[in-house]
């Protein structure tokens, strides 16, 4: 499942650097959801192409604990949008790009992703059913 949204993901990027029109990309996943009805987006910054590939949720968690710094996690709900102003800015206040969830309305749970080139072209992205989270130590 993931080489597969992988390429597809790649393949609209390719096809969307040939249009100068068009300034975002949109990758529609429908049904990525997990049981509480949210999406899991994990960014980690300079990821190589296959980095993740074949990695479990369970693996993924280990390393965001091992080095939390590296890793940033949202959760996303279908009640309503997500945009820039949600995100960590701390961590990535230095990057220019927008990315926007919207519910399709239905009750199918489609939901569209839009990636500014600027983030594509820096990040690679995840997106799990399980919901992850990491717990970090005070202190």
């Amino acid at each position: 499942m993931n080489k597969k949204w992988i390429v597809i993901t790649l393949i609209i990027f390719l096809l969307s650097s040939c249009s100068t029109n068009r300034s975002q990309v949109e990758v529609n996943l429908p049904g990525m959801v997990n049981d509480s009805g949210a999406f899991i987006l994990v960014i980690k910054e300079n990821m190589m192409p296959n980095e993740f590939q074949n990695m479990t949720p369970e693996e993924l968690q280990k390393r965001m604990v091992a080095d939390p710094n590296s890793y940033m996690r949202y959760t996303l709900f279908p009640s309503r949008n997500f945009s820039i102003e949600d995100l960590d800015t701390e961590n990535i206040s230095s990057l220019s790009f927008f990315f926007l969830v919207r519910s399709a309305g239905s009750s199918t749970m489609q939901w569209k992703f839009y990636f500014s080139k600027p983030f594509l072209k820096k990040y690679k992205f995840l997106i799990y059913k399980e919901k992850i989270t990491v717990d970090r130590e005070e202190g």
